[in-house]
């Protein structure tokens, strides 16, 4: 929670937006796209993220260190999500955005003005035609530099006159239209608010009062009070334009005048609103980690949306790629290649898609199962469809199952058996995210379930209408690991439609008849596919395929043939567990990503980073510890007076943000502070950590890519200077980072000099990762002090030669500079590396010379710590000794 750390702000006055010009602060831009959805003929939804006030963690654009800070991952029943404060003009964290876009759904910022303030600030920019336009013109420049959707407008006070009334309502029109024309798929929503005649009054439906506003938006979010005869009059009123999906019934999980209190009882406002058609709108579904706690969190919040699947629909994505690593953007520690490689953190700017089938689904089938099984199985109760679980059956069921949903934490998924092979146990089967372990991200799929020889559990992930004729090459891969017994396995299942002939492609990791695999009747066409040898891949999902390690994580690559690709469409994928054992075993599978990839839309080659520039931030003062207030020099631990919390920074209005001190661990700052201050020893701090502290070096890097147009985001790592082991330190979606921390070794009060080697490292949009490696990864070294920062050129950039193994052209030359390392496209076969050390060396003599006039004189390096830098870059956790 460095206060240091870039920052998104909302707009507090009218000035402030006129007088905004884009450009100057890059880092809060929002990078992905929104991605396109299969568009339903139905009711819609909105989210309406009002959490806190608003611009709390997610306002910190590079993430932070607590994990159990809040996050939304329930995209797949979403339409739009609404970034709601009540600050006047509201712009959505990139965070949220990201995560909005990566899923396809629509996001909006806040304009709102309430009270004797929003009346004096409407009188301001609704006075003539001019100010309405100018305010709206730079409400679209807004939106268009920042990377989103458009406005829920929020109009809460009286509006005075009857010409500033008809001005309002050119405003909203002036708006929606240039949005459109400027932001394709924009939206501009109107509160239910303020009436035809300027007076505030909340109408609860859509009628002639407050019609002129809806005619002229792409919608309105009605007012939480209504009762059914406003259902009524709403769908009445707006099947008469033929727009009765615009109309978004709103619903406070705070309960705040709403049909059912809210809460866990939100379902019965859904309900009631589902038997007239309407769209809808949920108000403040935080509720869940507001007043649930965050402990419980994520088996809450799948409670929550589980009562209300019933009502909801799922989206289907319609192209490709489908990657994934299911990590929901937070973390204990975060796993690169299966080795954890960073502290706890929180950063919904890299969340990865989630699947489109939830925790309702899952808990429904299972139930239905169980009720079977209990029942006599009559043929006709076997004919019978599935009966709706009420609200109070759901949570009984959530209930019972606590301990196991709190123990992995659920995330939402369907299990369901195979009809022709169904077991008959009882167990109840868990689709979980595990935190422990995973091999991209804070988080892996956990899979457990029961199962025998030849009856199987599978577990639905993506619902999918993809027409593959538009590739002409399709390659699947999963990375899993078994953890219980390696009698178990999993496989996958792509579910493909060709007019009316359903066909299923069953992937198997494991070699013909190693175990049992799946059956399917005369309905179904049935083809089993096997992994691909890595040397038929495109080199370029061969140079970026995981090397192997110790962490037991298994990646397997497999091709769809034309023949599916040129008449089939993709409908659906599925995972499913097997056992070699006849008698029934608990099967645990990790699964760690999934990648469905175009191979005609691969890039020729990997993006290329070039280092462009690096500024200090040369402020005059950090004070981070105000010494006045947080005294922690007081060696009593009996004092009373000793402070149980500290001031660290202020939030978006001002406020100073109190962090207790047991807390303080899991701030953003140096590793040296949060190694050395501890309550434990009676909250001192020494002298040398207080200057540390306070003038820690805080520089930004620039960097350009040759392909920015592949990358979806960057990690960035630091390269630790005694051994080359890579540390990562965060992640961006823009092409900078500020740093603000970072572990300086051997550091000593009197130096003024810290050295920081980083490398950028590229992740592409279809989630191949830059192979962490010299040949592709440049090392960028910086001196830095408070009042300067140096690029100094002696990084490893290597030439790799054209020798050494079958996937390389032949080439006798030999040299006496070359090292021997390992291609990436073998194993163990030896490639060669060109690197001048004598040339590294006299750069690293020019450097020092250039870094001791600029930044304080520095250590010298050995030509043997050179060297090692030379080799690929070494992925660990572990502090160097």
């Amino acid at each position: 929670m460095d206060r240091r750390n870039p920052v998104i702000q909302p707009f507090f006055t009218l000035d402030e937006v006129l007088s905004w010009k884009p450009g100057r602060d890059e880092l809060c831009v929002a990078k992905v796209e929104k991605r396109t959805r299969k568009v339903k003929n139905g009711p819609k939804l909105i989210v309406c993220h009002d959490f806190k006030g608003g611009y709390l963690e997610d306002r910190l654009i590079q993430g932070c260190g607590r994990p159990q800070a809040y996050r939304f991952y329930h995209w797949l029943y979403v339409d739009i999500f609404i970034y709601f404060s009540h600050y006047f003009v509201t712009i959505p964290p990139p965070s949220w955005t990201n995560a909005a876009h990566r899923h396809g759904v629509t996001v909006l910022g806040t304009i709102i003005t309430e009270w004797d303030d929003g009346k004096g600030r409407c009188e301001t920019f609704l006075k003539d035609e001019e100010s309405y336009k100018q305010f709206a013109d730079q409400l679209v420049e807004i939106t268009k530099y920042y990377n989103f959707d458009g406005w829920l407008v929020n109009i809460e006070n009286v509006i005075e006159s009857s010409e500033m009334v008809s001005n309002l309502t050119n405003f909203v029109k002036y708006l929606t239209e240039k949005l459109h024309k400027h932001v394709p798929g924009s939206k501009v929503i109107w509160y239910d608010s303020v009436i035809d005649t300027g007076k505030l009054d909340w109408q609860n439906a859509l009628n002639d009062k407050n019609s002129q506003y809806f005619n002229v938006s792409d919608g309105i979010f009605l007012n939480y009070c209504w009762k059914d005869e406003h259902l009524i009059q709403s769908k009445q009123y707006s099947e008469t334009c033929d727009r009765q999906y615009d109309v978004y019934v709103g619903i406070d999980v705070f309960g705040r005048g709403c049909l059912g209190d809210g809460g866990y009882n939100t379902r019965e406002a859904l309900e009631a609103i589902s038997k007239h058609n309407l769209s809808v709108a949920i108000f403040a579904p935080g509720w869940v980690y507001e007043t649930q706690g965050a402990e419980n969190f994520t088996h809450n919040e799948n409670k929550f949306w589980c009562l209300l699947d019933d009502y909801l629909t799922t989206h289907s994505f319609i192209s490709l790629p489908i990657n994934t690593s299911f990590c929901q953007g937070f973390g204990e520690r975060f796993f690169d290649n299966g080795v954890p490689v960073g502290n706890p953190w929180w950063n919904v700017n890299i969340q990865q898609l989630q699947p489109t089938f939830t925790q309702a689904q899952f808990l429904q089938k299972q139930t239905d199962t169980l009720l079977q099984e209990n029942s006599n199985r009559s043929a006709t109760s076997s004919n019978q469809s599935r009966s709706i679980m009420s609200s109070n059956q759901s949570a009984s069921l959530m209930s019972n199952n606590q301990s196991s949903l709190t123990m992995i934490g659920q995330t939402g998924l369907m299990s369901d058996w195979n009809n022709k092979n169904d077991t008959s146990s009882s167990m109840m089967s868990i689709m979980g995210i595990c935190t422990d372990d995973a091999f991209i991200g804070g988080s892996s799929l956990k899979l457990q379930a029961e199962v025998v020889h030849s009856k199987f559990v599978k577990y639905s992930l993506f619902s999918l209408d993809v027409d593959l004729k538009q590739y002409t090459s399709v390659y699947v891969s999963v990375t899993y690991k078994i953890l219980q017994d390696p009698d178990c396995d999993i496989f996958l299942e792509l579910h493909l439609q060709h007019d009316d002939q359903s066909i299923v492609l069953v992937l198997l990791p494991f070699p013909d008849g190693d175990k049992p695999v799946p059956t399917f009747g005369k309905d179904k066409a049935c083809l089993y596919v096997y992994p691909m040898n890595q040397s038929a891949l495109p080199k370029l999902l061969q140079l970026s395929s995981p090397q192997s390690n110790n962490t037991r994580w298994k990646t397997r690559w497999f091709p769809v043939y034309s023949l599916y690709l040129k008449f089939c469409k993709l409908k659906l994928v599925k995972v499913g567990l097997t056992t070699t054992d006849p008698q029934p075993k608990t099967c645990i599978a990790l699964l760690g990503d999934l990648k469905i990839l175009q191979g005609d839309e691969l890039p020729d080659s990997f993006p290329t980073v070039e280092f462009s520039t690096v500024v200090p931030d040369i402020t005059t003062s950090y004070p981070l510890l105000n010494v006045g207030k947080n005294n922690f020099n007081n060696n009593d631990d009996n004092n009373t007076d000793k402070p149980q919390c500290i001031e660290w920074g202020v939030d978006a209005c001002g406020n100073p943000i109190n962090i207790p001190i047991n807390e303080l661990d899991k701030m953003r700052v140096s590793c040296h502070t949060l190694r050395e201050f501890r309550p434990s020893i009676g909250g001192q701090l020494c002298e040398v950590l207080y200057q540390l502290i306070t003038s820690l070096d805080c520089f930004t890097v620039h960097w350009k890519v040759d392909n920015p147009g592949v990358v979806d985001h960057y990690r960035l790592y630091q390269i630790k200077i005694d051994s080359g082991v890579a540390k990562l330190l965060g992640h961006v979606t823009e092409p900078y980072f500020k740093v603000t921390w970072f572990e300086i070794p051997d550091y000593e009060k009197d130096e003024l000099t810290h050295h920081f080697k980083f490398v950028i490292r590229p992740v592409l949009k279809n989630g191949i990762v830059v192979p962490l490696d010299y040949n592709y990864c440049q090392l960028f070294h910086i001196a830095s002090k408070k009042e300067s920062v140096t690029l100094v050129k002696d990084s490893c950039t290597s030439v790799t030669s054209e020798a050494g193994c079958e996937h390389e052209q032949a080439n006798n030359e030999t040299d006496d500079t070359k090292t021997n390392t390992t291609c990436e496209l073998c194993d163990n076969k030896p490639t060669n590396q060109i690197v001048d050390i004598k040339e590294l060396t006299n750069e690293k003599t020019a450097s020092s010379n250039v870094t001791n006039q600029n930044a304080g004189e520095i250590n010298n390096e050995s030509t043997d710590d050179i060297e090692n830098l030379t080799q690929n870059l070494s992925i660990s956790d572990k502090k160097s000794e």
